[in-house]
């Protein structure tokens, strides 16, 4: 498949879904923020927009950086913010290190900051969170411990874009997460209504920051449902506790005073499995739940569930256009394509966007955007990644409005 050239934007979108994975060239437009590197060099983040379901594309140009080498990511987004990690493996002797960049779309021009030491450089991309604040940002790092006494505790490193330094909060605990001992294993920080960030393991649970911005901010825990039933084999956690990840099936989001939790599965797919000449099946389905805060149950939301083989072609979908992924004649999704990523629209209840692919090692697949209220494909739209990511590597977020005033 060649690569697909995204959709021209007449004027920046309200959203757009993000291609974490960025590339390594030069795009100079009105998206293109610069500064130093933590060694003096020269950087530049540039972003080609798309109107969605379309990926956006993060494009990071750096005289230290080869396109063979790893790429830099783009782990976090609020508001106008966004957060880049770059490696650098040639730093240091050829020991890597990697800087992390605040990049703020506006208003005004666009903006590129260092983050400044000391980073928690001991903890994984995903643990780190980003909380807008008007023209400022907080970023935001749980830290783990226990003291001599085996006593779980919390500490937030924050850092504050207004006084560009870190500081240390000791958060209070909740009951439910005192004795919750199980270490996370994070996928996805987002920031909810009222100055709260939320952490989220996929197959145990929430991590919700309550009132981020006191003194002393709340922590508690906000339990999952357990995989349903065709998950718990294909994931297992292994004999030595290794846990593999759920976003592949999952995503949780934040709207309304609610969160969504959505589960996909794959009914058919172990179905006479050891004949050679039986082609698999990848049809699937989703299930949607919704909790407020607040509340201990989550809610199964039944008319959000969707069924591929239900699924018909909206008005403003084409799907033809693409016989790899459509039976014209029976007018319905091939169930040879791999379908994956569930990703809950945080703007919309009745939306999910799915990653199809023909195979799970192939960087080339399509974006679908499913309407669950009506069982419609509304969009098909074509991708190209930068590379093959067995995680998820699209992002849903905002910073794309805050472009309108640069």
């Amino acid at each position: 498949m060649q690569e697909p050239t995204a959709p021209a934007c007449s004027d920046f979108p309200e959203w757009v879904l993000l291609d974490t994975i960025a590339r390594i060239g030069r795009c100079n437009n009105a998206t293109t923020a610069g500064t130093v590197t933590s060694t003096g060099g020269h950087i530049e983040v540039s972003f080609e927009v798309a109107d969605p379901p379309a990926l956006t594309r993060c494009v990071v140009h750096c005289p230290e950086l080869t396109p063979d080498e790893e790429t830099p990511t783009v782990t976090g987004a609020d508001g106008a913010f966004l957060l880049i990690r770059v490696i650098f493996p040639r730093r240091s002797g050829g020991c890597s290190s990697f800087d992390v960049f605040v990049y703020r779309a506006g208003p005004g021009n666009p903006s590129l900051q260092l983050l400044p030491l000391p980073y928690p450089i001991g903890l994984p991309s995903s643990s780190v969170g980003v909380l807008s604040c008007g023209d400022h940002c907080l970023v935001v790092v749980p830290i783990r411990r226990f003291d001599a006494d085996h006593l779980l505790h919390y500490d937030l490193r924050v850092f504050s874009g207004k006084t560009m330094s870190w500081s240390t909060k000791a958060a209070r605990l909740a009951c439910n997460l005192e004795e919750f001992y199980r270490s996370f294993v994070l996928t996805k920080v987002f920031a909810v209504d009222g100055g709260s960030l939320a952490w989220v393991d996929l197959r145990y649970g929430i991590l919700l920051c309550n009132s981020l911005l006191e003194d002393v901010p709340e922590l508690r825990v906000i339990h999952l449902p357990p995989l349903m039933l065709t998950n718990k084999d294909k994931f297992p956690i292994s004999f030595v506790g290794d846990l593999p990840p759920l976003d592949f099936v999952r995503d949780v989001t934040f709207r309304n005073g609610s969160f969504r939790f959505i589960e996909m599965e794959y009914p058919e797919l172990d179905c006479d499995a050891d004949d050679d000449d039986t082609e698999l099946s990848f049809r699937w389905t989703t299930t949607t739940f919704r909790i407020m805060v607040g509340s201990e149950e989550w809610e199964q939301e039944p008319l959000c569930a969707v069924d591929s083989a239900d699924l018909s072609p909206a008005d403003s979908c084409f799907p033809c256009l693409f016989p790899e992924i459509w039976d014209c004649k029976e007018n319905k999704i091939l169930n040879r394509v791999m379908c994956s990523d569930p990703t809950l629209d945080m703007y919309r209840d009745d939306a999910v966007y799915v990653i199809a692919k023909t195979g799970a090692r192939d960087p080339n697949g399509w974006v679908f955007a499913v309407n669950t209220k009506n069982k419609e494909l509304d969009k098909v739209l074509p991708f190209s990644a930068e590379r093959v990511c067995f995680n998820r590597s699209h992002l849903q977020c905002s910073f794309s409005k805050h472009l309108r005033n640069a």
